[in-house]
């Protein structure tokens, strides 16, 4: 993730990865590990800053966590049985304040 970070765009209030945060619903409780990259979570929490994080590979992990300025959604659709039968996510963002 360390080469390919410079790639994250700063100016989105939306993020969608296929890699998980560390310590953003990356539990996998199977291996009692986190397997989510610390180089992704330093991007998004002190570079790019956005509003809202997504992504979905770890199915384990479904579900919605916030550090207090980005919310980190995990929006995997299958279940840790590779069953799709987790239902969508639906997620407002505020409307930026008009200058």
């Amino acid at each position: 993730m360390v080469d390919s970070d410079r790639h994250i765009r700063s100016d989105f209030q939306q993020q969608s990865t296929a890699c998980v945060c560390a310590g953003f619903r990356d539990w996998v409780p199977k291996e009692l590990q986190r397997v989510g990259c610390v180089e992704l979570l330093n991007t998004v929490q002190k570079r790019v800053r956005p509003k809202l994080h997504a992504f979905g590979g770890i199915h384990e992990g479904y579900g919605i966590m916030t550090d207090g300025y980005t919310t980190f959604i995990n929006a995997s659709t299958c279940t840790v049985s590779f069953q799709p039968t987790n239902p969508p996510i639906v997620f407002d963002l505020p409307n930026p304040s008009s200058s």
